[in-house]
């Protein structure tokens, strides 16, 4: 009946963007079934749905099948709630991240570094290492330290969006759109805010503005 009921749930929002890996996926099952019953399961993943927005599932299993073994084996048993697994997950992401990230340096391309403009009350501004990337993450705790790779390899960009020097939110773009604006504990931006990153994003990023959602 739990089975049923799940491969009943609407998915498509999830896999829209190609986002996770079958494999990944099963990776995360059987984690999954080795620490909560199936009743907590289901309910967990009817949670991912409910809330109509891909990045709790898509960041959650990213940074799952990025953790080595013994991290998965020590892993703490919180809540089978949405936002306990992601942040405890990112919680020993972060840890496992601090060695490689402290080695790293990254670099952009004019055009990148163009968009670090003044807009409304905010200062943009790109991490240049990893040890900085790494002060982000802790200041917004979130899961910004596992970024560090995709950064380096230039599949994705991430911009802090600073107030009297404190980082308020981040904002991560590929291939010139916006895939999501974060506030600290992966808050969702007011409108306010949400405006302040669409003109930032036309002005500076974005020649040939679209109407972008942000997520």
């Amino acid at each position: 009946n739990i089975a049923s009921r799940m491969m009943s749930l609407d998915y498509s929002l999830i896999y829209e963007h190609n986002a996770i890996e079958c494999a990944d996926i099963e990776l995360f099952f059987e984690f999954l079934c080795s620490r909560y019953t199936y009743i907590q399961i289901g309910k967990l993943f009817q949670s991912y749905i409910d809330i109509n927005e891909d990045f709790w599932l898509t960041h959650t299993i990213n940074l799952f099948v990025e953790l080595d073994n013994d991290l998965r084996e020590n892993f703490h048993k919180v809540p089978c709630r949405v936002k306990n697994l992601h942040d405890e997950i990112s919680i020993f992401h972060r840890t496992m991240m601090i060695n490689m990230l402290i080695i790293q340096e990254f670099r952009y391309s004019s055009a990148q570094l163009n968009a670090c403009k003044n807009i409304s009350s905010y200062s943009v501004k790109l991490p240049m290492s990893g040890k900085e990337l790494y002060r982000w993450s802790v200041a917004l705790e979130n899961c910004l330290a596992g970024y560090g790779k995709k950064i380096a390899s230039g599949k994705t960009i991430v911009y802090g969006f600073f107030e009297n020097d404190e980082i308020k939110f981040a904002v991560e773009i590929q291939n010139t759109q916006i895939i999501q604006a974060k506030l600290k504990y992966n808050q969702s931006l007011d409108s306010r805010d949400v405006n302040v990153v669409n003109s930032w994003h036309q002005k500076f990023v974005y020649s040939n503005y679209e109407n972008i959602t942000i997520k």
